[in-house]
């Protein structure tokens, strides 16, 4: 799995992470269980590039 930070934010009280992570074929929910049990993580959002381009 490869993965790269996309976007850093932080606040007085709290960090984000947008990190895009490259997997191999469909859905995965073991992969967002996995993610979502390291500690400190609150949200995983699973998005599917399609490849075609809004605008």
């Amino acid at each position: 799995m490869n993965q790269r930070v996309r976007t850093a934010n932080r606040g007085d009280a709290h960090e984000e992470l947008i990190l895009e992570v490259k997997t191999r074929g469909e859905l995965n929910l073991k992969v967002i269980d996995e993610l979502t049990a390291v500690p400190g993580v609150e949200t995983v959002n699973w998005v599917v590039e399609s490849g075609e381009t809004v605008g």
